[in-house]
């Protein structure tokens, strides 16, 4: 009794008292008491639940996700439509100057200086968007200039690189990540020197000093749910979020740590250890083992050493004429081709599961060097983020060291963070997601059906699993928030897209009808295990 009192619950005793509850039946009161309460906060803010009809709202949250799509999937035919009738009235209306574009376009030059002066209000109709590396604006016209100009990868372009296009825009609109992002010297292969040098301050830095900014939160790379969380903790200071892959609830860590003995002698002209033997061999048998176990998904091979990227695409080509496995991989992903990169060339580079390899050994005797090339210089933190980034589903690392003996602290700061993140990854335990107080009793209801309760998935209110089936379960109070494009389609959407089956269910009929939702989730996970 004291106990319910502190609890707040002393009006509920007075009731119980008033019409005399006696033990036998005061487990019934209590859930009815519990109950009524969650009803009452159900219909709270949104009466007009009480009146609805759950199979209407189905209805109409379907047509608004079909209408929505279409009219997304209509709008290129609209662009086309609306551009097509520009061109139309500017031909006819302006024929010096479509004569001037037929004479240029078959005589020449057709460039884009002599289409600007011969014919310039045809030509901000006919290309009213232009896409143009920093390097060849020199190629547009003097007097061409923009409404707006947006700046892509905004931190890997330097103020000079990017000067001329500002300067030819009413407008400025700048997309980046100062985190994995920063300008570089141009190269055509990898050196490990260039990262030596001062690095200068890119356009997204000086444009946010003085511009208004947004921070992009979101995350749309599916991550196993140990590896979002380090690279949030890690880089982004928590601040970013992003969508749990089903295969991280069956078991499939989003990255493994592969140690090697990576003995090898020393290189007399770099001082360094690199492209040992057994590195090597081992990074061949992993790019064999993803394309025997995951050839529907894409693969890259990054490394800290660029003698162990060359000597990789070696060990890569004299393999490949006796595998017919690596064959019809490497056939297989035309789109996104397997490569080897330095870590300096994989920053604008994603694939599905990516190989890290650290690519620096011990010597004969075991001891471990601290000059790790481009790691050991000051700012190589962006490396490491770069290592750890470019992988949308799976990372595996490959080092001839331990993670102790990457955090020592005579390395660098760049190394020891990758130790840190290695560790932290694989010890991660995600915290319980908390559950609201209907889920909680349609938890135990799936779960007596024989389904397992998975608790620790970020951003899914409730998610289930029977098998290899995972369920995602949403309910109003999680998408109420969110506009109705991304609550209707865009979620039910991206978490399909990260292997889970959506459930969308009403507050109030789980309320009214619990055994009914429970059914329905069985159901979906046993069409999903026959269907698998």
């Amino acid at each position: 009794v004291d106990s319910m009192r502190a609890r707040g619950l002393e009006g509920l005793l007075g009731a119980f008292a008033g019409r005399i509850v006696t033990r036998d039946i005061i487990t019934a009161e209590l859930q009815l008491a519990w109950w009524r309460g969650v009803l009452e906060a159900i219909i709270s803010d949104r009466r007009q639940l009480l009146g609805a009809d759950t199979t209407i709202l189905d209805r109409l949250e379907n047509d608004f996700r079909l209408v929505d799509q279409a009219h997304t999937t209509g709008n290129a035919q609209k662009l086309a439509h609306s551009l097509a009738e520009a061109w139309r009235i500017a031909v006819a209306d302006l024929p010096d100057e479509t004569n001037a574009i037929k004479t240029a376009l078959t005589v020449g030059p057709a460039t884009a200086k002599n289409l600007m002066t011969v014919a310039p209000i045809l030509t901000d109709i006919l290309a009213p968007v232009w896409c143009v590396s920093p390097y060849a604006i020199g190629a547009l016209a003097p007097n061409q200039h923009f409404d707006v100009v947006m700046l892509v990868d905004a931190g890997a372009i330097s103020v000079a690189e990017a000067a001329p296009a500002i300067s030819r825009g009413q407008q400025i609109v700048a997309f980046g990540d100062p985190v994995t992002d920063h300008p570089t010297a141009f190269s055509v292969t990898p050196d490990d020197e260039i990262e030596g040098a001062p690095a200068p301050r890119s356009i997204l830095t000086e444009l946010a000093r003085i511009l208004p900014t947004h921070a992009m939160t979101m995350s749309y790379r599916p991550l196993g749910t140990g590896l979002a969380a380090q690279i949030a903790h890690h880089l982004y200071s928590g601040g970013l979020r992003s969508w749990p892959l089903a295969s991280t609830s069956l078991g499939e860590l989003g990255l493994s740590f592969i140690t090697i003995d990576g003995r090898g002698p020393l290189d007399e002209k770099t001082g360094r250890i690199e492209a040992t033997p057994s590195e090597l061999d081992a990074i061949v048998a992993n790019v064999v083992e993803h394309a025997t176990l995951h050839p529907e998904q894409s693969l890259m091979v990054v490394s800290a050493s660029s003698l162990t990227v060359a000597k990789v695409q070696e060990a890569i080509q004299s393999a490949l004429p006796a595998n017919r496995t690596l064959q019809d991989f490497f056939a297989r992903h035309d789109d996104t081709p397997f490569v080897v990169l330095s870590l300096q060339q994989a920053s604008a580079v994603t694939r599905d599961r990516v190989i890290f390899s650290l690519g620096f050994g011990r010597s004969p005797h075991g001891r471990v060097l601290s000059d790790f090339g481009a790691l050991s210089v000051e700012g190589a933190e962006r490396l490491i983020a770069v290592a750890v980034t470019r992988a949308s589903r799976h990372l595996t690392v490959i080092s001839a060291l331990t993670t102790a003996e990457l955090r020592e602290e005579r390395m660098s700061r760049a190394v020891q963070m990758l130790g840190h993140f290695i560790d932290d990854t694989l010890a991660f335990v995600p915290e319980p997601t908390r559950q609201h107080p209907l889920l909680q009793d349609l938890a135990e209801r799936v779960s007596a059906r024989g389904a397992t309760i998975l608790t620790d998935v970020p951003g899914i209110p409730l998610a289930v699993r029977l098998g290899d089936t995972c369920v995602a379960i949403d309910i109003d109070d999680n998408i109420m928030p969110m506009t109705l494009r991304e609550g209707l389609r865009i979620r039910p959407a991206m978490l399909a897209r990260c292997g889970w089956r959506y459930v969308r269910v009403h507050e109030l009929q789980l309320f009214l009808s619990p055994d009914l939702v429970a059914d329905n989730i069985e159901r979906i996970l046993r069409d999903g295990q026959e269907a698998a």
